[in-house]
Order: C-alpha cells, then sequence, then structure tokens
C-alpha cells in the first residue's frame, strides 16, 4: 500500500467541505504514523496531493483498509456532506468495490455520526458482496 497516495486521497477528499479542520489534521497525521511513512513523506503528501493519483493495490484487504480511511474520515468532523460522499463512491468505485457496499457503509458512517460503530456492523455489510 503506498501511503503517500492514501494520504494524498484524504487531503483530495477534504476539499469537498472546502476545509481542512483540527480533527481531519489529527486524523491525517495518525494515518500517516499507521502507515509509516516519515514526516518528509508526510509534507510531500501535503504538498502534491492534488498531482498524486491513487492506484489500488490488488489485495482486495489493503483496498478495504484504504476504504475504511476515506469513510472514517468523512466523519472525523461531525457532518457529512453530499460531496463527500460523492467522493468516496468515486474512490470506492476506482478501488473496484460495487457501489451498494460503499453506499451502505457511506450510509453507516452516516448513521452512527458522533456514536460508536457497532463492531460487526460494518463486516456484516461486507460479507454480503464477498465472493
Amino acid at each position: 500500500m503506498n501511503g503517500i497516495q492514501i494520504l494524498s486521497s484524504l487531503l483530495n477528499l477534504s476539499l469537498c467541505d472546502h476545509e481542512l479542520n483540527d480533527e481531519e489534521i489529527t486524523f491525517i497525521k495518525h494515518v500517516g504514523t499507521q502507515l509509516e511513512l516519515t514526516s518528509s513523506e508526510i509534507e510531500e503528501a501535503k504538498l502534491n496531493y492534488k498531482t498524486i493519483a491513487l492506484h489500488p493495490p490488488e489485495s482486495e484487504k489493503e483496498r478495504m483498509t484504504i476504504l475504511y480511511y476515506l469513510l472514517f474520515f468523512i466523519q472525523t468532523d461531525q457532518k457529512i456532506t453530499p460531496q463527500e460522499k460523492i467522493k468516496v463512491q468515486e474512490f470506492g468505485f476506482q478501488l473496484g468495490f460495487d457501489q451498494k457496499l460503499t453506499d451502505e457503509l457511506i450510509d453507516i458512517m452516516i448513521q452512527f455520526t458522533g456514536k460508536e460503530i457497532p463492531p460487526n456492523l460494518m463486516l456484516e455489510k461486507i460479507k454480503k458482496y464477498q465472493n
């Protein structure tokens, strides 16, 4: 998984509501740490996010991890805009996921904004679409 591409995708997603707030910045830093990016790699993503494309990995697990980052990112500021929803749908398609699955996962994010998501709820939705 290319961490710089993932951070760039999150930064592109942040453009949907035209602001990058403190919660989103914290989330991006947290993801950068999880992906073991150096501070210079994080800075590269910040500076070049508009030109760094996401190239989906072959592994479904890695693609799902990216989708999870995107889904939880849109929830960080406690409001999910229609533009964010559309952008996540586009990323979901690019990652190779059925739009119905992406829509159901977005609906969970909307339903549980500001609340804890039951641990198995997202997994139950995903299982419906697995081969």
